[in-house]
């Protein structure tokens, strides 16, 4: 009996070999395997924990935010921090990592697509899946979603899909592990890596010259706020106000296509919202104003191509004047 127990346990051992094998392999070469933003992910949190250079404006934010402020046409001590697809969930555990590791910045300038105020979308694969945000953190969001009344991020299988994510496993890294094994991932990543380091945190996503399309937003009747994004965009605030911390919202453009067929309800609705932000928090700078620029301007729907970054960086320098521009006290 206790031998063919013992044989039973052998072959689920010699069977779990491969994947205990992937697992490792990954969490010891991330670079090698996996794929779409992680190089950007993995420089942030490195940039998070130690940089040499002070940082006295810090961008943050989404995707919209990381192709839309140019550092080097800003100021030298300006970094962008953002990061593709966060939402104020995300934004706000970043923002305070970087607060206990790194001198606080004198402004901290907030910028993303209105989408991440209505869903958090990417948490789990790509926040979670990189390994950018801990398990007590997402411990704590759980507590918070319980609290406020919203739990849409989580469902009875998100625990223990955290565990899966933690120990790399096949379930969730097989598909990049294989094309890594095909693919020069590595190569891929570094050269992520460098662009996004020789940039102070900015990258390009749009390629295009000119986008007609109209972008999922126009789709909007309304604006419903998600409730744990709301939480999570105060606390953001009241992090920065103890920390004597000037906070800026300021809002990004659309594509004049989009612009042009975004409903009069969802305007207002996200008008009023914004408005109640400044209302709470009037120490803030909220300019929520929705605009467009040209078609021209972008390289995708939602993302300004590298002519659309200077325009938008060039006007918000003298729009912030006082921010990048700071006059010394005689």
């Amino acid at each position: 009996m206790w031998k063919n127990i013992f044989l039973i346990f052998v072959k689920i051992f010699v069977l779990m070999i491969p994947f205990i094998c992937i697992s490792l392999i990954i969490s010891q070469f991330p670079m090698n395997f996996l794929d779409g933003e992680y190089a950007y992910f993995y420089q942030n949190e490195e940039y998070s924990e130690s940089h040499k250079n002070y940082c006295r404006v810090l961008i943050i934010g989404d995707s919209v935010a990381k192709s839309s402020w140019l550092p080097e046409k800003l100021s030298d001590d300006t970094y962008n921090f953002a990061l593709g697809g966060t939402s104020p969930v995300e934004e706000y555990y970043y923002l305070r990592n970087y607060l206990q590791n790194n001198d606080v910045p004198e402004y901290v300038i907030l910028t993303q697509g209105i989408g991440h105020f209505m869903t958090i979308d990417t948490l789990w694969n790509r926040s979670v899946y990189f390994h950018r945000i801990g398990t007590s953190e997402i411990l704590d969001i759980y507590r918070k979603s319980k609290e406020v009344g919203d739990e849409s991020i989580f469902d009875e299988n998100s625990l223990a899909d955290l565990f899966l994510y933690n120990i790399y496993s096949p379930t969730f890294y097989s598909t990049a592990f294989f094309r890594g094994l095909i693919t020069d991932r590595y190569n891929e990543n570094i050269t992520m890596y460098n662009n996004v380091v020789n940039n102070k945190g900015q990258i390009q996503f749009g390629q295009e010259d000119c986008v007609d399309d109209v972008n999922h937003m126009a789709d909007y009747t309304s604006f419903d706020y998600c409730k744990i994004a709301d939480y999570y965009f105060r606390e953001m605030i009241k992090l920065c106000r103890e920390n004597n911390i000037k906070f800026i919202y300021q809002s990004a453009p659309f594509n004049e296509s989009t612009y042009k067929n975004l409903h009069e309800q969802f305007i207002k609705e996200y008008d009023n919202y914004m408005e109640q932000i400044q209302e709470d928090f009037p120490e803030t700078v909220i300019n929520s104003d929705i605009f467009y620029f040209e078609n021209d301007c972008f390289g995708d729907m939602l993302h300004l191509n590298i002519n659309g970054t200077i325009k938008f960086s060039e006007e918000m320098k003298s729009k912030y004047s006082y921010v990048f521009e700071p006059q010394e006290v005689k």
